[in-house]
């Protein structure tokens, strides 16, 4: 049975828990502004990062910066289970010495021994009575699985793309298209998406929108209406944001809220 939950924690360092199992959602090229540490706990899934194919496997421990356009591609999605842990950007620096994650996908098997006990701190993190104690071990430990990771890969970019990418995330809920974007950095349309690509492996339009879908679900954990949410993000109705929503994360912006109240 197809099953995904999202958990809002108490833990001020991690922004939430998402369980999912038998599942075919996020397939299509998305990011996340937290960074991402996910466990394949059983099946396979070929996982797109930044276009590179990494075969995760259960057991495997990865991380996903949170400049890292991924999607997920199960072998077989009646077997493929898996934890995310939502980490806030406000830690990632004190879990990793000061270095720059946004970029970074890293990917570490793990013992049966080494999964037991991090499974276990999964379970507590959604307790309420979560310790400072536990919370630093977790990162002790995933800062260890890092440094020790088995495949580690930082992606790179050029000045000038990085400034139609700083352009783009600062004005990523106002109206523009290719054409603007083209004659603020004056370049060739055809040679920016180009360029863009390589190193993003998605459009800049396409990355304006992976921008609006993670605010909007920041604005979800509020009051805010969802229809009010969708406007605010950029998107043109509500409709076709709860369209693009659930292609990403699996269930509808309502479905989504609920759930963080439940789980939480």
């Amino acid at each position: 049975m197809e099953e995904i939950k999202y958990y809002s924690v108490k833990n001020q360092n991690i922004e939430e828990l998402k369980v999912a199992k038998d599942t075919r959602h996020a397939r299509k090229e998305h990011l996340h502004e937290e960074l991402t540490v996910g466990i394949a706990e059983s099946g396979m899934s070929n996982i797109s990062m930044n276009g590179e194919i990494y075969e995760i496997k259960a057991g495997d421990l990865f991380f996903i910066g949170s400049l890292i356009s991924h999607s997920c591609n199960p072998v077989e999605p009646k077997e493929w289970t898996y934890t995310m842990i939502y980490i806030k950007q406000s830690h990632v620096t004190e879990i990793f010495n000061k270095e720059d994650m946004s970029d970074i996908v890293a990917v570490k098997r793990l013992n049966s021994n080494q999964i037991v006990e991090l499974k276990r701190l999964i379970e507590r993190i959604k307790e309420a009575d979560f310790s400072k104690e536990e919370s630093s071990y977790l990162d002790d430990i995933l800062y260890q699985y890092y440094l020790k990771a088995d495949r580690k890969q930082k992606f790179e970019i050029e000045s000038e793309l990085l400034e139609v990418k700083k352009y783009i995330e600062s004005h990523f809920t106002e109206e523009f298209n290719m054409e603007n974007l083209a004659d603020i950095f004056d370049i060739d349309i055809y040679t920016l998406i180009k360029r863009y690509k390589k190193y993003h492996k998605t459009t800049p339009i396409a990355y304006k929108t992976q921008l609006r879908l993670d605010f909007a679900k920041q604005k979800l954990t509020g009051n805010q209406k969802i229809g009010d949410i969708a406007v605010d993000a950029g998107f043109y109705d509500q409709a076709h944001f709860s369209k693009l929503f659930k292609e990403i994360y699996g269930i509808t912006p309502n479905a989504y809220r609920k759930n963080r109240k439940q789980n939480s």
